[in-house]
């Protein structure tokens, strides 16, 4: 019996873009870190990194 490769699925980069941009708009009317991972439903320490740029 063979054992199947599991294939990762591909990053959509738009998306990710969109969604960093989303983030900063959330930033720039005050919302906090926390509050902007739970609503994009990343890690805080995703937000942290985009927050330092």
């Amino acid at each position: 019996m063979t054992k199947r490769k599991k294939f990762r699925q591909r990053r959509d980069f738009k998306k990710l873009e969109e969604r960093r941009m989303k983030a900063g708009k959330m930033f720039s009317v005050g919302t906090r870190q926390s509050d902007v991972a739970r609503k994009l439903n990343v890690s805080t320490p995703s937000v942290a990194r985009w927050c330092q740029f």
